[in-house]
């Protein structure tokens, strides 16, 4: 648009500028250097104009990233609030089980209560799918869902979570994680064996992460190897918010090419340290 405006600006410029040359009887060998001159300016001018206009897309396209994730993020807290009262019903509806249950005993019916109990552990396999990972409600959220749509889509996936998720900024774990994730499930889903591993470290000090998932192909030479084409266009801004929020913690992100159809993406954060007085001493709580 900008690019348009200038376009339209030089021609009137341009016009209105030999115009006036051929007015005010100015020397004419000079015209064609002052031509040349008005039209490097005005070239110039575009090229800073273009340049302007693609960061301003950029920074929309990457807050698009950003207000998609945190919809997502939305939705996980809509998903744990409806969860909670799921339990809450289903509590509910175990505890009058276990009464029908204790009753059938009391009364000696001891093949019936047998039965029902078998009938009611088979219902409760289904009840209690979801795996609490951490104590984190959302990042918990996040990883029975991605978990639950591989697991529909054939693809193989193992989690582990080690220590307390906390020390980061809420909205930028989420994102990072999320778009890790996504990278990850886009990538295995278009390999012949689908696979993702994730795993979660939390010390004192900083949060690690290890994404292993198999890939398509060999040619990867970096991370943005691994998103794949028909992704490029959402994924490829959420590489770049994943990058500068680990540069925003302090931290660092590492890609390896395991094998031929597997490739690993590691990444360290810092938390976030906070200082408080007590006593005339200091206390640091993480």
């Amino acid at each position: 648009m900008i690019k348009k405006y200038l376009n339209i600006l030089f021609y009137m410029f341009s016009f209105i500028f030999i115009y006036y040359l051929l007015v005010s009887g100015t020397n004419y060998e000079i015209l064609p250097s002052l031509l040349i001159m008005v039209i490097i300016f005005i070239d110039i001018a575009m090229y800073i104009a273009d340049e302007y206009e693609s960061s301003i897309i950029t920074e929309k396209q990457k807050a698009a990233v950003y207000l998609k994730d945190l919809e997502n993020q939305k939705e996980n807290v809509e998903a744990i609030e409806q969860r909670n009262l799921e339990t809450e019903r289903r509590n509910h509806d175990l505890k009058k089980n276990i009464r029908l249950i204790k009753d059938l005993m009391e009364k000696n019916q001891y093949g019936e209560a047998r039965e029902y109990i078998c009938k009611l552990e088979e219902k409760c396999s289904t009840y209690f799918s979801y795996r609490l990972y951490s104590k984190h409600s959302v990042i918990n959220s996040l990883l029975n869902s991605k978990i639950e749509f591989c697991q529909s889509n054939g693809v193989d996936v193992k989690c582990f979570v080690c220590g307390k998720i906390d020390g980061v900024d809420d909205v930028e774990l989420y994102c990072l994680l999320v778009n890790l994730l996504d990278n990850a499930i886009a990538a295995a889903m278009l390999s012949e064996k689908p696979y993702i591993s994730i795993f979660l470290n939390c010390s004192d000090t900083e949060i690690y992460g290890e994404f292993i998932n198999t890939i398509k192909t060999t040619e990867c030479s970096g991370f943005e190897d691994l998103i794949p084409e028909n992704n490029k266009d959402g994924h490829g801004y959420g590489l770049l918010n994943i990058c500068e929020i680990v540069k925003n913690n302090n931290g660092e992100i590492d890609f390896l090419l395991l094998d031929s159809d597997k490739v690993k993406v590691t990444f360290k954060i810092k938390k976030k340290v906070l200082t408080t007085e007590k006593n005339s001493g200091t206390i640091q709580k993480l």
